[in-house]
Order: structure tokens, then sequence, then C-alpha cells
């Protein structure tokens, strides 16, 4: 998203060498506020989380979706004390991804018999267990490294029984 002017841009690999790919990749994870833009493009979560939809529309048939975290919402204790109210936020915030995740990625692994989905291969790839809070910014990189090894691969079939799971499962 360009954070100037509002506009949305997919940027395929097949359309762009490799520079270009890379660099709007480095703009798709530029995180608004925190990590410096890449010429006015920054990380588009804030009004898409997965385009999944739009990588079909593209004519992609294998789609990685690589999660920061694990895909189930994982229980929490309310807090107590002086970061209370800051840490309340952060977990509505992570319940509403969650939903927004969830939502983007239940819509594009329809069943087979759907013409338009019925060749696509939608994987998830997320790690086994969450290694940091939202708001622990510094943990990023080790979450990463972490991640290489701990993670878990899911198909479309995984997906859409994890995803008629009732809430809280």
């Amino acid at each position: 998203m360009n954070i100037e002017t509002g506009e949305m841009d997919y940027v395929s690999n097949k359309k762009v060498n490799k520079e270009e790919f890379a660099e709007a990749v480095l703009g798709s994870v530029a995180i608004t506020g925190l990590v410096e833009d890449r010429g006015g493009w920054v990380d588009a979560g804030s009004r898409l989380l997965t385009p999944l939809e739009q990588c079909i529309n593209a004519g992609c048939t294998d789609i990685y979706v690589i999660m920061g975290r694990p895909l189930v919402l994982q229980e929490w204790k309310k807090p107590r004390g002086l970061f209370k109210i800051p840490k309340m936020v952060f977990r509505a915030l992570d319940i509403t991804l969650h939903e927004m995740m969830a939502r983007d990625i239940n819509n594009c692994i329809r069943e087979k018999t759907d013409p338009k989905f019925k060749n696509v291969n939608i994987f998830l790839i997320e790690p086994k267990e969450l290694f940091f809070e939202s708001v622990e910014f510094g943990k990023c990189k080790k979450g990463v490294v972490f991640g290489k090894t701990e993670y878990r691969k899911q198909d479309k079939k995984g997906l859409r029984s994890y995803l008629k799971k009732p809430a809280g499962h």
C-alpha cells in the first residue's frame, strides 16, 4: 500500500525482474511506524492481510501463506497492573487480525467443485507455537530463526478442517 496515496499494488514475480520483486517484498513487510517505508510503500495489512484472491485472479496455482504466529488463537489471561489497558488493546488487535486472516483464507479454500479454485494449492506455513506477543518487537528476529525449524505446513484440506472447528478449539 502506498502510504501517501492509499493505492494498493500487487506485484508478481512473473511480471517484474528479481530486483523489482525483492523491493516489492521489502515494501510489503515495512510495518508503518516501525520500519522505514520503501519509496512510500508499506505493509498493507491494515487493508488486507492475505491477498489470496488477487493471487488466484493473477493465475497463481501454488500459494504459500507464511505466518508469524499460529493460526490458532492462543488462550490469554487478563493482565493486571500498570500495563493492563495497553495489553488489552493489543489482545483485541490480535483477535481482530486472527479473524481477518481466517476469513481471508476461508474465502479461498472453497470446495474442489468451484472451477476458479479447483487447481489452486494453498499452503499455510505457521510456527508450532506463539514465540512472542505482538508488543514484543525486539523478539521478531529470534522468532524468524525459531520459525525456520519449529513450523508446520497445512494444505487446503487441513485448513478446511481447522476453519470449520468451533471457536476455542
